[in-house]
Order: structure tokens, then sequence, then C-alpha cells
């Protein structure tokens, strides 16, 4: 009987070393023999779990890279907790710095007739903090100095695009008669994940003035949990994981938007994305390039790509909507160097942010509104593109500040 084999990140290897003198004697042969004998002896995957199943019920240890055991079983990884705790915090000054060049490429898009969104996912330690272990708790804690907290301050600060799933999951945690959230995942639950996209689709719809395809739920089955709902507990390989029910999936479709297929899109994201991505969300559009970490590029029908082979100015010129998802764990990585790259390729390559040129920035600025007559015609130029006569003003001094590198 074969046994089911492991779950995650497991290197299934071949013996395809040959034997020669060389390797011989060199050890190089046994090594590999006793390697390859260790890794594909009888019942091994049996053994595994057993091992495994052993630490999670006697010890409440989970022998599987960054998961912690919570409370009532409830299952994190470790940078959910540190990223809820304030534990991984870049600090208020290095945000600010990250969300003026964000607010320069909103300006940007906004004069070229694009747009910007950024979206902060749930984390489940943010939703589930109950459940988390007290030691992880201690004086020097403080909840207010979180990455999370800074990036919507700063979203609000400059008046940016963006929609906050973190948040709205968990005012509706009390409320809601579907779990958000299973104990035996790390995403947010297919249900919720589902509900999210419906809410994001019809943000895109007002911010685009479009019309695009809208999810049309026909009914819902509630069930034993699964999927990618227990996805940390299928990576523990147990034997006998333990059982979560009344867990809501949807059964659902689009109906047709008028509009639907007339933008092009690039999603950079972490894996919250991968569910929207599965049940179809870029269909939405003409064009949807997602950009998983802003690593590989994935697209339909088409083979992955590294996000460094494309050209970035084209492709860039041919989206109409960018997208910025992370969960709360990857803040401290936001955007995985997409913003720098797009500051420092698009925008202007020759502008440095440093003091001197904010200051220089800020110089320009001052000149253009002492001239009413520039003021007026930027007063014009912002009606016409759709943008706040703030940001026309900062393109404008931009544009002037680089002509004189």
């Amino acid at each position: 009987m074969d046994e089911a084999p492991l779950n995650g990140a497991i290197k299934v290897e071949k013996d395809t070393l040959k034997f020669s003198i060389v390797n011989w004697f060199s050890g190089e042969y046994a090594k590999n023999k006793e390697y390859m004998y260790e890794n594909s002896f009888g019942f091994k995957n049996t053994c595994i779990r057993l091992h495994n199943q052993m630490y999670y019920s006697l010890f409440k240890k989970a022998k599987a890279n960054g998961v912690i055991i919570g409370k009532d079983n409830c299952l994190y990884e470790l940078n959910y907790i540190n990223a809820y705790l304030g534990k991984d915090y870049i600090g208020y000054n290095k945000s600010d710095s990250l969300f003026r060049r964000i607010k320069i490429i909103d300006d940007y898009c906004n004069m070229n007739n694009k747009k910007l969104v950024l979206i902060f996912a749930p984390g489940k330690a943010s939703f589930y903090p109950e459940f988390i272990p007290d030691k992880y708790f201690n004086s020097s804690v403080d909840l207010k100095n979180t990455n999370y907290n800074s990036f919507i301050d700063l979203s609000n600060k400059y008046k940016l695009n963006y929609i906050d799933f973190n948040n709205y999951l968990m005012k509706n945690k009390k409320t809601s008669t579907h779990k958000l959230y299973s104990k035996s995942g790390i995403h947010w639950s297919q249900y919720a994940s589902v509900k999210c996209a419906d809410s994001a689709i019809k943000y895109f719809e007002n911010l685009l003035k479009i019309d695009l395809n809208n999810i049309v739920i026909n009914s819902i089955e509630k069930k034993e949990v699964d999927g990618t709902d227990k996805d940390v507990i299928d990576g523990m390989n147990l034997l006998w994981p333990p059982k979560e029910y009344n867990l809501s999936y949807p059964n659902f479709g689009y109906n047709k938007g008028l509009d639907n297929g007339s933008k092009n899109a690039i999603i950079v994201a972490d894996s919250y994305y991968w569910q929207w991505n599965n049940f179809g969300f870029y269909g939405l559009f003409k064009n949807c390039s997602f950009y998983y970490y802003n690593n590989q590029n994935f697209e339909p029908n088409k083979e992955p790509q590294y996000v460094s082979q494309i050209d970035f100015n084209k492709k860039i010129q041919e989206t109409d909507l960018v997208v910025i998802l992370a969960t709360e764990a990857n803040l401290s990585k936001f955007s995985w160097g997409f913003v720098d790259d797009f500051y420092n390729k698009v925008i202007n390559p020759s502008i440095k942010e440093n003091y001197v040129d904010r200051k220089k920035l800020n110089e320009w600025k001052k000149i253009i509104l002492s001239s009413p007559a520039w003021v007026e015609g930027l007063k014009k130029e912002s009606k016409n593109n759709n943008i706040s006569l703030d940001s026309a003003i900062t393109m404008a001094a931009y544009y002037e500040l680089s002509k004189q590198k």
C-alpha cells in the first residue's frame, strides 16, 4: 500500500549518481547512498507523521517551520504574531518616507489616467488575538506602534486610495454568521475571501468609473474545514489532525459587466491574492499581471516569468490600474521593491529624494503658488486629469526640479 505523500515544501530526490572509481575513493558515492537510504526507507512518511503527532499531542509544539499552536488549537505563523505585537515595526519615519514615494506615484498615476490602490489584507493574529499564547505578551509590547497602524494613518494623511480589509473583518467578527478565519489555516477563510473580492470589485468600479463583472453567490455550503482553510494544519503532517467544522463555502459566479475586460492591471501581492486569482479575478481585466512578491509574474494561459525580465516602463504605460496587496505580516516588506522600482524607473530616475531635494521641491512649490497665472493653469490641468490641485502643483514642482539635473 502506498503511503500518502507529505504536504508542504518536500523535496523528493532520485538517486542519479553512478558508481565510479573517483566518487568511490572521494567518499561521495557512499555519502550519497547513505543520504538516499535515510530518505527513502519504508514507512518514512508515516514515521514523520507519528513524530510530528507526538510533539503536537504531548507538548503542543508544531514540527513545521514558524508555526505556533495557540489556545484552543488555533494555529498561527510567528511572523503574524510579531506583526500584531509590533515586533517587526519599521518605525514611523521610515514608513513616512515610503509613503511619500507612494504619494508621488499616486500623483503620477492620476495625471496619466491611471489609478493606484493599496489593499491591506487581514492578519490572523489581529483577528484572533485572544488565542495567542500568553508568553508572547510582555510589558514592552505596544500595540499602537505597528506597521499596520502607521500605514493606515499615512494612507489617510496622503489621501491615497486604499481598502482596509483587516479592519473590515475585525468589525464583522462578532456579527457575521459565517467564519471569517479558520483556526486551521493562515489565510482569510474562503467565504471572507469571496466577500472581500466582491468589495474590491465594487471599489475598482467606482474608482475607474466602469462596470465590471460582479460576484453573485448562489448558495453557501457549511461543512468541515477544507482547501486553503486548513493550509497550516496540512503542512504540519499529523497522523490525526484536529477536526474543525462549520466553515462556509460559497457557490458563486459572475454577472456580466458592460466594461469588463477593458482595462489592464498589475497586482503586486503576497499569497493572500492566490485565492482571488484561483477563482478568476483576473477575468475582470483585458490583461492582469500578478506580481507574486514582486518576483514572479503570473498571467492566465502563460508561463510564469520573473518580473525583472519585464520592461518596467513599457508595462506601466500599458497599465490602467496598479494594486499593491499585502497581509499584515508582510507590511514590513511592503511592495517588495515595487514602489522603489516605480519611483526610480518611471517617475524620474534623476531625482534622489534626500533632504536637499525636498527643500528644493518645497521652494519650487512656493514659487508656483506665488504665481496666480501658474496656479490658474494648474487648476484647469487638475480638473482635466481628475486630480487634486495639490497633486498638480507637486508634479509641476518635480518637473521644474528635474530640469535642473
